[in-house]
């Protein structure tokens, strides 16, 4: 097989900026329909209703502030975790 992928079929990952979701959402909502707004961008329906879903109702500047929020949002969860396991183990050690 001549090319770069072993596998028939596999496709490039394409990593979009905050700005660039933001405005093909828009772009579909405005204008087009879902399939011929993800069509030349190379991405699923489903991958644009998550980004619709997302930034809907946003500018590009208010995504970045909530993506940071997301992230420390994963931190605080991964933290009570990590409290509830100890407790759970402290637990067992007394019984």
């Amino acid at each position: 097989m001549e090319g770069g992928n072993a596998k028939c079929g596999a496709a490039k990952t394409i990593r979009f900026r905050d700005v660039q979701k933001t405005l093909i959402s828009k772009q579909g909502a405005i204008c087009m329909s879902v399939l011929e707004t993800c069509r030349p961008v190379v991405i699923g329906q489903t991958t644009y209703h998550d980004w619709k879903n997302k930034c809907d109702g946003l500018l590009p500047a208010e995504i970045k502030p909530l993506w940071f929020m997301e992230k420390e949002d994963t931190k605080v969860w991964k933290f009570v975790a990590d409290l509830s396991l100890e407790k759970k183990m402290l637990l067992d050690v007394i019984r």
